[in-house]
């Protein structure tokens, strides 16, 4: 009778396993794609992580998890993805303007201003001058307007008076 070694045995295991979850995960990926097409990002974003931390994705699954997040608002994440495909070299010109979009909302006016020179085309050269005019504002600290409170008119009271006309 044949015996099988232990060393064959665990490899057959592990082979096994990693192919099961190559499977799943090809399986995952469509059903994400299919949640992002119904609008369902949160759920999508899910799949998405689970897949970036137990197998490597590529590029577009990386880029569907970014546009989940920008969907859901959440320009943070959105931004630290964008920028793994800018790192890696396989963003899109479309990506490279998003980007640098979100990283102009986040308030990095100066990184997303060297993305702009970079794509170098009309809508971008509106875009560096509002950044550089954004960082003007923001560093001019001149007070335009005195706001006081006129305690006559913002009572606690006065906020139950408008309740009862609406």
């Amino acid at each position: 009778m044949m015996t099988i070694s232990k060393n064959v045995k665990y490899t057959l295991t592990i082979v096994l396993l990693f192919s099961t979850m190559m499977t799943y995960a090809q399986k995952s990926m469509k059903k994400a794609e299919k949640l992002m097409n119904k609008y369902e990002y949160a759920k999508a974003a899910e799949l998405y992580e689970t897949k970036l931390n137990f197998a490597k994705a590529s590029d577009k699954d990386i880029r569907n998890l970014a546009y989940c997040y920008i969907h859901m608002n959440n320009t943070e994440k959105a931004v630290k993805y964008l920028a793994n495909l800018v790192e890696k070299g396989s963003a899109t010109q479309n990506d490279l303007k998003i980007y640098a979009d979100l990283l102009k909302q986040e308030g990095r006016y100066d990184e997303a201003i060297s993305i702009y020179t970079n794509l170098n085309d009309d809508f971008t050269q509106n875009q560096i001058t509002s950044s550089n005019l954004a960082k003007e504002w923001i560093a001019d600290t001149t007070v335009l307007f005195e706001v006081e409170n006129v305690k006559d008119l913002n009572s606690k009271k006065l906020r139950f008076f408008f309740n009862k006309i609406w």
